[in-house]
């Protein structure tokens, strides 16, 4: 069940689409052979005429890695993201999840209020998720089990803004709805805490560099805080906080996030897309 504060969800979104990538990656198809102990697939294939997801193997012999666990960098900590990076620490991996954001959530994320976050809260990403596909399913009976969720029961309808009228939805149809609990971000803060998995917060990836044909093949991560600065050059743009850090020796880069593959990152943050 959730708190009180919860009886009341306002659909901000289109709807649960962050979950589309979820339930493909319940039948995800091998993408790219064991490697270094390390089994990598294609967790989430490409939805027509939109790059979602990148992955790129490094051609780095397994006998280079010496018994230490392979690297690989996951951009982007939404359900997507961090898909991907649990199966890759299933497999052997040890992942590196980046992520823009403050926290986890992408477009499961949760705003709050008040001292420690303790005064209100709302999800202003997807409301709800729905579960048709059976091997999904199987994945939301174990996050309910975890207690990361639960079936979504009330009231639903439509409410017409201009009249003020509420429309009640025919509970003969009313279909299975899945949230969050306590709030929606949940279900991507449990899957950031599996072992193997190393969250990399308020950090804002703006490049890769090397990969297959290049030194030893392997990837380097380049990416820098994305906390807002107080201070701007003589142009009044804000200055970078930091300088920018490199991340190195990754065998592949997954970017869960399209804003790493999408020339709308150059609106965004005025810079191409990694």
């Amino acid at each position: 069940p959730r708190p009180a504060m919860h009886a009341v969800r306002l659909g901000i979104s289109s709807g649960p689409s962050a979950f589309r990538s979820a339930a493909r990656a319940s039948r995800a198809r091998r993408f790219l052979a064991r490697r270094d102990g390390c089994t990598t697939h294609n967790i989430a294939e490409p939805s027509p005429g939109r790059t979602r997801h990148v992955a790129m193997a490094a051609s780095r012999d397994a006998s280079d890695s010496g018994g230490t666990p392979p690297r690989v960098a996951v951009v982007g900590a939404g359900i997507s993201g961090l898909t991907a990076a649990s199966r890759l620490a299933r497999g052997g991996c040890a992942v590196t999840v980046y992520e823009t954001g403050r926290g986890p959530g992408g477009r499961t994320s949760t705003r709050r209020a008040g001292p420690d976050g303790a005064g209100w809260q709302f999800d202003h990403g997807a409301q709800y998720f729905s579960a048709k596909d059976p091997a999904f399913r199987a994945i939301v009976e174990d996050w309910r089990a975890e207690g990361l969720v639960a079936e979504w029961t009330g009231v639903f309808g439509t409410l017409d803004a201009t009249t003020g009228t509420f429309v009640r939805e025919d509970p003969q149809e009313t279909k299975e709805r899945w949230v969050g609990t306590p709030s929606m971000n949940a279900i991507a803060k449990g899957l950031s805490r599996r072992a193997g998995i190393s969250l990399v917060t308020s950090r804002r990836v703006t490049s890769f560099e090397g990969g297959p044909g290049v030194g030893d093949g392997s990837w380097t991560v380049v990416h820098r805080s994305s906390a807002p600065s107080a201070k701007t050059d003589a142009n009044g743009d804000p200055v970078p906080v930091e300088p920018p850090r490199r991340d190195a020796r990754f065998i592949a880069v997954v970017a869960a996030d399209k804003q790493a593959a999408s020339d709308r990152s150059v609106r965004v943050y005025g810079e191409d897309p990694p």
